[in-house]
């Protein structure tokens, strides 16, 4: 997927907690950003499971067992992946709307 010429989409959290399709919406968003068509701002429930998949230890309510649950069929990398993406694109989206 790609926004039209000259614009990036912007996803602005939660992306997770929110539906049955958690590990499509990530790898979409995180592809996006990738490739530069898209900006993304995690919102609570986002930076949440980036906690969890840490290993920290987090209230598990509001749709993150689900998340957590759909998750499990995925590779360890994938899992690994959110954590890493979400603290880099934080801070890339925070750079990037100063300049």
């Amino acid at each position: 997927m790609r926004p039209p010429d000259g614009r990036r989409a912007v996803f602005l959290g939660d992306l997770v907690d929110r539906g049955p399709k958690t590990p499509e919406v990530l790898r979409l968003v995180i592809g996006m950003v990738a490739s530069g068509d898209a900006l993304c701002i995690p919102g609570n429930h986002d930076v949440k499971l980036a906690r969890k998949l840490r290993g920290k230890d987090v209230r598990i309510a509001y749709g993150l067992a689900e998340t957590l649950a759909q998750l499990e069929d995925e590779p360890p990398e994938f899992r690994e992946e959110w954590p890493r993406f979400s603290t880099i694109s934080s801070a890339t989206t925070s750079l990037t709307a100063e300049t």
